[in-house]
């Protein structure tokens, strides 16, 4: 399957997805050094062929839905500080975010045993910390996050 060709073909009303050039290899290098971490293949395979999707509604700007790979980078450098300067007071889960819902909140796939083990997509309210799964993986989180049948 081709994500720009599913991404692009999805009947969605009014609104636009913009696709970017691939991740490049050093990019990938990158977040293997930082985290030892495998990202799961249908992320993998997304990043392949373009590197992050961002909204628009009648063109007009909405915001970055998934991730530009750098930033995905960064935020989970960010928020892996956060969860373990906190884990002595607090153990958390860890989860590999790569989207964002425009309100603050981010949807995550959770690693567990430093290994992602599922292709759910999980979506963490940043308010109260609390999560549950949107999707079963992320070619049905894409399509039902952008045709609107998912709510946070």
């Amino acid at each position: 399957m081709s994500w720009k060709t599913f991404i692009l073909g999805l009947p969605i009303k009014g609104a636009g997805i913009k696709t970017w050039p691939p991740v490049t290899e050093a990019q990938f290098l990158r977040f293997s050094e930082l985290f030892s971490l495998e990202l799961p293949q249908e992320l993998s395979d997304l990043y392949h062929e373009t590197n992050g999707l961002h909204e628009y509604i009648d063109d007009m700007y909405i915001g970055e839905f998934i991730l530009e790979f750098d930033e995905l980078i960064e935020e989970n450098k960010h928020l892996q500080k956060e969860r373990t300067e906190q884990e002595e007071h607090h153990p958390s889960t860890a989860f590999l975010f790569f989207a964002r819902a425009g309100n603050g909140d981010l949807f995550a796939y959770e690693i567990d045993n430093e290994t992602i083990q599922s292709n759910a997509i999980i979506a963490w309210n940043h308010e109260d910390d609390s999560v549950k799964i949107v999707a079963r993986n992320l070619k049905s989180f894409v399509r039902e996050w952008l045709m609107g049948q998912i709510s946070i």
